[in-house]
């Protein structure tokens, strides 16, 4: 079995689309959305909403959404912007 991934970039080098394809038939398609800083806004697979990105005033990653799983990543950064932690289904990291 090949997988082959189709990618389709938009201005200034984001991902805004990918086809993954098995044995040359599509098994699905992931689109990407971003706002004006270049941030993701939010992920669509075979056009169903999967995730939100939420971010704070200095366009940093502080939350992810996923429809799917109904499940909410949360990150915190450190006064010098670095991540700090990072909680999921109520695990830290």
């Amino acid at each position: 079995m090949r997988r082959k991934r189709i990618q389709i970039l938009q201005k200034l080098g984001k991902l805004k689309q990918e086809k993954r394809t098995r044995d040359s038939v599509q098994q699905y398609k992931l689109v990407w959305d971003y706002d004006f800083a270049g941030n993701r806004k939010w992920q669509k697979r075979d056009d169903v909403l999967e995730v939100d990105y939420t971010y704070n005033n200095g366009n940093q990653l502080t939350s992810e959404y996923n429809y799917s799983t109904e499940d909410t990543t949360s990150y915190v950064y450190d006064n010098n912007g670095n991540l700090y932690s990072k909680a999921a289904r109520g695990h830290n990291t």
